[in-house]
């Protein structure tokens, strides 16, 4: 077995996913020629198989950076992709995007540092880390792009087939519309700084109250 496909699927095992038995068990039956490609002294793994979700990052892997940065940790972030949010959200963090590594298959790592699952379900007991990271976000984010109420509208992942009569009932309660997807990240966190009501359709749109006042 690859042993970063290894590091991989002990990195689900401590998310405790469902299907996390069925990932191993495919990447066991695979064989694998190891070819270094990197070499990495000091890093911290946030690139399993569910990191590049909006939800997943912002909820499991920013508390971990927001422990390791209190502990003065200064080294590299394998990340998964170099998305917008994942690059914006770890340089309010205080992590510069030089710290920052795509996860590569055959990248050998010196010392390697691995968190146990800090699911948002449980984020009650990590609760320093949660207003920490809502701290730094806020703090990034600058501007006015939304009033004290707002519809969050996601076209692309999120489809509501009776919109115009949602966006006519919401406009009649001071709700100001806004397209999600078209703002950056920062954006997105200015938009509801100030809110008193966001509003949406089930999904990770919805983990933005976590910046809300």
């Amino acid at each position: 077995m690859h042993p970063a496909h290894l590091v991989e699927t002990a990195i689900d095992e401590s998310s405790n996913y469902g299907d996390t038995a069925r990932l191993v068990a495919e990447s066991s039956e695979t064989e694998y020629t190891f070819a270094p490609q990197g070499f990495a002294a000091n890093c911290a793994f946030l690139a399993n198989h569910w990191s590049d979700n909006f939800f997943h990052w912002m909820s499991e892997c920013l508390p971990r950076v927001a422990y390791l940065e209190a502990m003065n940790f200064g080294g590299m972030y394998i990340i998964p992709k170099k998305i917008r949010f994942i690059v914006e959200s770890m340089v309010a963090m205080g992590v510069s995007q030089a710290r920052m590594a795509v996860y590569q298959p055959d990248t050998i790592a010196k010392n390697l540092v691995v968190f146990e699952k800090t699911p948002f379900t449980a984020l009650q007991h990590h609760s320093d880390a949660f207003f920490y990271v809502r701290a730094k976000m806020r703090a990034a984010s600058h501007g006015s792009y939304g009033g004290k109420r707002i519809y969050c509208h996601r076209e692309h992942t999120r489809r509501v087939l009776n919109l115009e009569a949602v966006c006519e009932v919401c406009a009649q309660y001071g709700f100001t519309f806004l397209d999600f997807e078209k703002l950056t990240f920062f954006e997105q966190v200015a938009a509801v700084a100030n809110a008193e009501i966001l509003v949406g359709p089930h999904g990770a749109g919805m983990l933005h109250a976590w910046f809300m006042p």
